[in-house]
């Protein structure tokens, strides 16, 4: 699983370094390699390791085509995917499409999520995790871990 939140500047030509604990766990338990696509939540980018993605892409490609909701999803998802493998540097890049979706041009904000990571510009990634904080976004988190019985 990923942990941590960091942020590192990204080169003229849209490379970044992935984090050096975001990189050990792609080398122990994935390759060398994220999926990036859009977010359904907020203007960032998730990063799948592949394998995770393969599981996710599967589940969604069998849904069919009877609800149009699930169209539309995989109109959003699957366009947008793009394989980044790390360079010898532990660098990615960062397609312009999704850097452009995400505003995100000098810095990044990589923010952990269990089994993927977040992508974000650096000062939207702040509003977020200040709006989480917040009284009412407590008390749904813990609703939330109520339901999953922790």
């Amino acid at each position: 699983m990923f942990t941590g939140e960091y942020t590192h500047t990204m080169d003229e030509k849209g490379r970044i370094s992935v984090p050096a604990d975001m990189r050990d766990v792609l080398r122990r338990k994935y390759e060398e390699r994220l999926v990036l696509t859009k977010s359904l939540h907020g203007k960032c980018l998730w990063g799948f390791p592949e394998p995770e993605w393969e599981k996710l892409a599967e589940a969604i490609a069998a849904s069919g085509l009877a609800k149009r909701q699930l169209h539309s999803l995989k109109r959003f998802l699957f366009p947008a995917a793009r394989t980044c493998a790390l360079d010898r540097a532990g660098r990615i890049l960062v397609p312009g499409a999704l850097r452009t979706f995400a505003a995100i041009s000098d810095a990044a904000t990589f923010v952990s999520v269990g089994k993927y990571l977040e992508i974000w510009q650096p000062d939207n990634w702040l509003s977020v995790s200040e709006e989480l904080a917040g009284d009412d976004s407590v008390d749904a988190v813990l609703d939330a871990m109520a339901e999953i019985g922790l």
